[in-house]
């Protein structure tokens, strides 16, 4: 599916549409974010996300790999990924095997502690840190993300 049949599609014209391919390369999948909905299309399934909603979406082909966490927006500003529908606020690349797997343990401890509301309230600065930090060797990883939280609640006050 093309970006203009992703976008031709039937939803709100503020939603942001994600084509999941999940057998022939490049896979795509979602790893983190919650859809408002998914459907099946001819050519394949497409995920749904509504605006200001945090995904990280994971695209993989041969022994490649990246993980593209992004914020959806409701405005025609912002970075164009393949397979998304329309422009997104790019918060966080990451590529190697250890920041994938850092990255994907700190988005299951903010869902596990935060809920999805308070993950996608999170600010732009905070992603740029998780970024930063994911990619550092022999740091761990949750205290960090700890002290980014407590950064994140204090600067809300």
């Amino acid at each position: 599916m093309d970006q203009t049949s992703i976008a031709r599609a039937s939803h709100a014209p503020d939603d942001t549409r994600v084509k999941l391919r999940l057998s022939s390369p490049p896979i795509s999948t979602i790893a983190f974010g919650e859809p408002s909905a998914v459907q099946q299309t001819r050519s394949g399934l497409v995920a749904t996300f509504s605006p200001a909603t945090v995904v990280a979406y994971l695209v993989s082909f041969a022994r490649h790999r990246a993980l593209y966490v992004f914020r959806t927006t409701a405005t025609a500003k912002g970075t164009e990924l393949f397979g998304v529908s329309s422009p997104v606020d790019l918060l966080c690349i990451v590529t190697t095997t250890r920041a994938l797997r850092r990255v994907k343990a700190s988005l299951l401890y903010l869902r596990r502690h935060l809920g999805a509301a308070a993950t996608n309230a999170l600010s732009d600065s905070f992603w740029l840190r998780l970024g930063d930090f994911v990619e550092r060797r022999k740091v761990p990883v949750l205290p960090l993300l700890r002290d980014c939280l407590l950064r994140e609640r204090s600067r809300d006050r």
